[in-house]
C-alpha cells in the first residue's frame, strides 16, 4: 500500500518533470527512493520540497500509516490540501508552504496543527 500511495504521488504531480526523481518507479522499493526515508521497512519521511512537482496533493499519501515528516513545500502544487492526512496520526512535521495551495483541511484535526507549516 505504501509503494501504492508513491506512485500515485508521482504520477499525479507529474513525477517525469521533478528535478529530483532518481530511482523513483524503478523498483517497488520506495525506501531507495530519492527524498523518501524508511525505518524497519517503512515510509516515515518524505522530503521532495524545491522539486517542481505540479498538481494537486493525492489522497493517498493518507494511507502512509507511518508518516511522520512530509515537506512538500516550495513546489507548485494546487488545489485543496486533502482532508486524508488527516489520518496520519503520528505524523509531526507537515511543510506545504509555497505552493498555491487554497483552503485549510480540518475534517480530522479538531485544530490546524501548530506544527504545520501552511503559507
Amino acid at each position: 500500500m505504501e509503494c501504492d500511495a508513491l506512485v500515485t504521488l508521482y504520477e499525479e504531480t507529474n513525477g517525469p518533470a521533478w528535478w529530483r526523481s532518481t530511482d523513483w518507479l524503478a523498483t517497488n522499493t520506495p525506501c531507495t527512493w530519492t527524498g523518501v526515508i524508511c525505518a524497519s521497512g517503512h515510509v516515515t519521511r518524505i522530503n521532495l520540497s524545491f522539486n517542481r512537482l505540479s498538481g494537486s496533493i493525492p489522497a493517498a499519501l493518507g494511507n502512509l500509516a507511518g508518516l511522520e515528516r512530509l515537506d512538500l513545500s516550495s513546489n507548485q502544487l494546487s488545489g485543496t490540501i486533502p482532508a486524508a492526512l488527516g489520518n496520519l496520526a503520528g505524523l509531526e512535521s507537515l511543510d506545504l508552504g509555497s505552493n498555491q495551495l487554497s483552503g485549510r483541511s480540518r475534517r480530522n484535526w479538531t485544530t490546524w496543527p501548530s506544527w504545520c507549516a501552511y503559507h
